[in-house]
Formats: C-alpha cells, sequence, structure tokens
C-alpha cells in the first residue's frame, strides 16, 4: 500500500505543480457556466417559465414561477458541469503517464518490484483524487454562485449527496481514461483525444442541450454512455427538493414530462433506469475498465512505445 500511496502522491504533485493545468480547468469550468447560464440557459429558463404558467395551477405569481425556472435551469446547468469535470480533469491527469512513457520513466516502473496492479491504482486513484477535488471546488463555487444570485442554495444533505456521486463519476471516468491511456503513448495524440472526447460527452452526455431534443434513436443509443447515467443522477439529487416545490399543484405528468426532456429521468423503451440500476452500471463500468487495465497493463512489455 505504501507504494500505492507514493505514486498517488506523486501523479498528485505533477498536476499541482503545474500551474497552468489548474488555471485551464477552472477557466473552462467559469466558460461553461457563463455560456449555459448567460445564452443556453436563458432559453430553456424561458421555456421553462411559460411551460409553468400554461400548466401551473395558477395560484402562483409570474415572479414565483420565474424563480423557478430559474433555480431549475442553473442546477440543471451545474450538475453538467460538475459531470464535465469528473470527466476531463482526470483524463487531464494521465498527460503524466504518456510524458513517464516518453521520458522513459515508465519503463522503469515496469521493472522496479512494485507490481503492475499497484502502478495501476496510483494512476487511477491519483486521477480521482484530483477530479474529485475539482469537482468539490466547483460544487463550491456553484453554491457561492447561488448566494449571489439570491436562489436558493443546496441543503446540506444535497451537498454531501451531489459530493458522493460527482466522486462516484470522477471514479468511473479516472478508470475508463487510464484503460484509454495505455493505448496512447504522444501528448499531442492524448491532447487531441481529450478534445474530442470533452465534446462528444458535452452532447451526448445531454450536458450542453436537452436531451429530449435529440432524436429518439440518439436518445435510446447514448444510454448505454456512463456519462448520460452520470448526468442524471447529479441532476436528480440536486435538482429533486426545488422540483417538489416549483411543481406543486402543477397539471398530472407536467414533472415527469420535464424530467424526461431534461434527461433527468432515463427511459428504456417502456422502463425507467432508476438511481439505483444507474448507481449499479457506473459501478459496473469501474469495476470492467479496472479489470481490463489491470490485464492490458501486466501484459504490456517494458520499452513498449
Amino acid at each position: 500500500m505504501r507504494e500505492i500511496y507514493y505514486l498517488v502522491k506523486r501523479n498528485a504533485l505533477f498536476y499541482i505543480r503545474d500551474k497552468a493545468y489548474i488555471f485551464f480547468s477552472i477557466l473552462s469550468t467559469l466558460i461553461i457556466l457563463g455560456l449555459m447560464i448567460l445564452f443556453l440557459g436563458k432559453a430553456n429558463v424561458d421555456s421553462l417559465y411559460e411551460a409553468l404558467r400554461a400548466y401551473g395551477n395558477g395560484s402562483s405569481s409570474s415572479e414565483a414561477d420565474y424563480e423557478t425556472a430559474r433555480l431549475l435551469i442553473t442546477l440543471w446547468s451545474l450538475a453538467g458541469i460538475l459531470v464535465v469535470n469528473s470527466l476531463t480533469v482526470p483524463l487531464s491527469i494521465y498527460s503524466s503517464m504518456i510524458k513517464d512513457e516518453w521520458t522513459g520513466r515508465l519503463q522503469a516502473f515496469y521493472v522496479s518490484p512494485v507490481s503492475r496492479f499497484r502502478l495501476s491504482l496510483g494512476y487511477i486513484l491519483s486521477a480521482w483524487l484530483i477530479g474529485t477535488i475539482m469537482c468539490l471546488l466547483t460544487l463550491l463555487l456553484g453554491e457561492g454562485y447561488l448566494l449571489v444570485t439570491g436562489l436558493k442554495a443546496l441543503d446540506i444533505l444535497t451537498l454531501i449527496k451531489t459530493a458522493v456521486f460527482a466522486a462516484l463519476s470522477a471514479f468511473t471516468f479516472s478508470a475508463l481514461g487510464y484503460l484509454l491511456a495505455l493505448f496512447v503513448h504522444t501528448s499531442s495524440a492524448w491532447s487531441g483525444i481529450l478534445t474530442v472526447i470533452g465534446t462528444l460527452a458535452g452532447f451526448l452526455g445531454g450536458i450542453y442541450f436537452r436531451p429530449g431534443d435529440m432524436p429518439s434513436a440518439v436518445r435510446q443509443g447514448i444510454l448505454c454512455l456512463p456519462v448520460i447515467h452520470s448526468s442524471a443522477l447529479l441532476r436528480n439529487v440536486m435538482m429533486k427538493d426545488a422540483m417538489t416545490q416549483g411543481f406543486a399543484g402543477c397539471a398530472e405528468g407536467f414533472q415527469e414530462i420535464f424530467e424526461e426532456q431534461m434527461g433527468i429521468r432515463l427511459v428504456q423503451g417502456n422502463f425507467q433506469i432508476k438511481m439505483k440500476e444507474q448507481l449499479i452500471i457506473m459501478a459496473a463500468y469501474s469495476i470492467i475498465a479496472v479489470t481490463a487495465a489491470c490485464f492490458v497493463s501486466r501484459n504490456r512489455k517494458p520499452g513498449n512505445q
């Protein structure tokens, strides 16, 4: 276990000491937040507000409905940003592993007494640790944004649940990212892969726009991807209380339709994929990825380029 500790510490410090990584991680979060809140979010807020006025019970005021719409779309956007960070930050950590291979350090690790399994865990856990920390910082920034803009902040229990699911998401993507990184041998190739994955995940995970706007075939196809389940888990937890209060008295079925359109409720045919199944899917991806990565790493020869 001591070997794993030192490997995690080494890889984490490699990231922390590179101020550019940290700066761009925070900057990308702020840019996405600005785009979603100021542009994409405005359209979603107006759409939800009109729906609340049309299908509400008529007892709430126009101002109250608009504040409900603002709160729900803001939470929806913040959950999406958490998913982006839980994916992109761990993958960026593996740039150090690519550099280790390029400089020959990885080959030195392979011929050292440290087992391939522990070496794999060292990289995966360091990526998970930094990814989780960045998600927690993002969550705190989001909580501050809610307070500054006068919206209802998340309670302690919801914050804890959100942090746990964000950590689970970060571990799943850390394991999958390590498996992918084993097949990449240059920094330029890895940078290109990160750009493609980050872009595709944002769209296929229903993070940048509503999954309900996707074609039916695409909606059913993305259910095999862990990113859509991560999005649904976080949005369900973060928006649950706000939806319960904001949709009280609305027409029957209104909340269910909203949840399906926004990717909070995932449906495969006539079967609703509940939170328990989503957690199992995320855990299964993690276990399969770690197992496969350890197998690939164990059969990798020193000096493999």
